[in-house]
């Protein structure tokens, strides 16, 4: 037994020591890994917007020129097109230019007049680059839609042009050119926080169109955590390269081999102290450590579940700001598109019938309204303007809508904010508590009229929901809260826990209900700021 104790502290040591390097290598693989579906599923969400945007733009313009040889009587005149050309350009952003080339090719028409009156009158193979004038050769020869290869544009940068042939009874009419900036495709595609976390390339046919690099940095290509996705659309096929940054993915080699070294130092410490514990209190020593260890294990256990909560809801978030984009980019521009088709459907047959065209203008009234349907389900899911106006103008917008809504009003004040520095993520917390209280009175309380109070009172944030409704039994509701498979108020218990605050319930049959929320919080303005009250 003694020369197993004088072993022991090197097996200690040797024990701790594999541990902390398993875990430092777990932690790094972790990292990567969380880093990498990142990554992935940003990659993904932009392939989606670029080739969703694109094909809508691409549908628009075969549709421009349909309509415009199929006209009858026929109207080829510069006012028509160039009240299609707006049409387009306003209601579909990310086009450069939108044009009409006489077969010749004469570019005559142009949309905006503003970057685009430098080529009025130009030949099309006049132009300087090669590939434009062989493609615009090719699409009048073939009579078919093409694309020309990414080149340098006249109107500044990176881009392509597409040519439409406009056949009308056999004959040549012109040509519909629709020219694309590849950098005006990204800005108008993607939101700027993405720019912020990534390094973004876009490829066509192996050569680099599109980076937000400022400078070549060579450290990029040993960065293992790439991804890679195709963007296909009509007459194009590019590659979407997506690299972490520093932002999302420090290197932190430094931090981490001393978290390493500390860790075999802890270790070996642990090992000297055992030592010389064993020879005094061998027994005490050892319920002692004992007590440490599960109360380590405790807080360990508490963080990873508070880590775990805390990532659950900032991918419900990203989830939700992803379906918000979906239903505003992809199928809002859809309805749009559908409207004006409608819109557009009896332009050339003026011999239609007073009531066929009644109702289709109720079809498109119809559509309009189930645009600003989605538009506000879109708003729902992610608040709009929350980085730019702040979170009490935001909620006094929300709660000024939910008033028109529905039937309950509502009463909200704000007081001593400007003390506070919320980040955006603090601010998302604070905003779903005011929506889920506010959903819970629409759905249960049966209640006419509620009042929000949002106070600054340092060091913690207070939010007060009340009611006038019909109230209920707080103890039973506690009771069935457990077996309860919808949300309300167990999702705002557990994001006021999720928050290390407080929330108590006080309601009574036909009295109301009174929510009580407070949320500790140290990081705050300087004191100049604090006088300010926001109302």
């Amino acid at each position: 037994m003694s020369h197993f104790r004088k072993f022991l502290p090197l097996v200690t040591f040797l024990l701790f020591g594999s541990i902390t390097v398993i875990l430092w290598q777990n932690q790094n693989k972790r990292e990567q890994e969380l880093v990498f579906r990142h990554t992935e599923t940003s990659s993904e969400q932009m392939r989606i917007r670029i080739q969703g945007l694109m094909n809508t733009r691409m549908a628009s313009l075969e549709l421009l020129a349909d309509r415009w040889v199929k006209r009858i009587p026929p109207d080829f005149s510069r006012k028509r097109f160039l009240e299609f050309a707006e049409n387009l350009y306003t209601h579909y952003p990310g086009f450069m230019g939108i044009n009409w080339i006489d077969p010749e090719g004469v570019i005559r028409w142009v949309f905006p007049m503003k970057s685009n009156e430098n080529v009025i009158g130009k030949s099309v193979y006049e132009l300087r680059d090669s590939k434009v004038r062989d493609t615009f050769q090719e699409a009048g020869k073939n009579l078919q839609y093409i694309a020309t290869p990414c080149v340098e544009i006249i109107q500044g940068g990176l881009g392509f042009h597409t040519f439409w042939p406009l056949i009308y009874t056999g004959k040549m009419q012109g040509f519909l050119n629709g020219v694309f900036q590849v950098k005006l495709i990204v800005d108008t595609c993607l939101p700027r926080n993405i720019f912020k976390e990534f390094w973004v390339r876009l490829y066509e046919a192996g050569q680099v169109i599109y980076t937000n690099e400022k400078q070549s940095n060579s450290n990029l290509k040993k960065n293992k955590l790439h991804v890679v996705q195709e963007i296909h659309f009509p007459g194009k096929i590019w590659q979407l390269e997506l690299i972490p940054k520093a932002a999302i993915y420090p290197p932190r080699v430094v931090w981490k081999l001393f978290l390493l070294t500390f860790g075999l130092a802890v270790s070996a410490i642990i090992s000297i102290l055992l030592h010389l514990l064993l020879q005094r209190m061998q027994m005490n020593v050892q319920a002692r450590d004992h007590a440490l260890q599960e109360a380590s294990e405790r807080k360990k256990t508490e963080d990873i579940v508070r880590n775990l909560s805390q990532m659950l809801m900032q991918a419900q978030e990203r989830e939700r700001q992803m379906i918000s984009y979906e239903l505003h980019d992809s199928i809002g521009q859809n309805l749009s598109t559908l409207k004006i088709s409608c819109d557009m459907l009896f332009e050339s047959q003026p011999a239609i019938s007073p009531e066929l065209r009644g109702k289709m203008a109720e079809l498109s009234k119809l559509l309009e309204q189930t645009i600003t349907a989605v538009r506000n389900l879109a708003y729902g899911l992610q608040p709009p303007g929350l980085n730019e106006m702040g979170l009490v103008k935001v909620l006094e917008i929300y709660c000024e809508e939910f008033s028109e809504n529905s039937k309950v009003k509502v009463n909200f004040q704000s007081a001593g904010l400007h003390s506070f520095d919320m980040d955006s993520n603090f601010e998302i917390h604070i905003y779903r508590l005011v929506q889920e209280g506010l959903n819970n009175i629409r759905k249960h309380a049966d209640a006419s009229q509620a009042n929000i109070m949002l106070m600054g009172a340092s060091p913690n944030i207070i939010l007060r929901i009340e009611d006038n409704g019909k109230g209920f039994d707080v103890k039973a509701r506690e009771l069935e809260l457990s077996n309860e498979k919808r949300l309300g108020l167990r999702s705002m218990k557990e994001r006021v826990n999720l928050l290390g605050g407080l929330m108590k319930v006080q309601s009574r049959s036909m009295q109301g209900t009174k929510i009580f929320i407070k949320i500790p919080f140290k990081k705050q303005k300087n004191e100049s700021e604090k006088a300010h009250i926001n109302h």
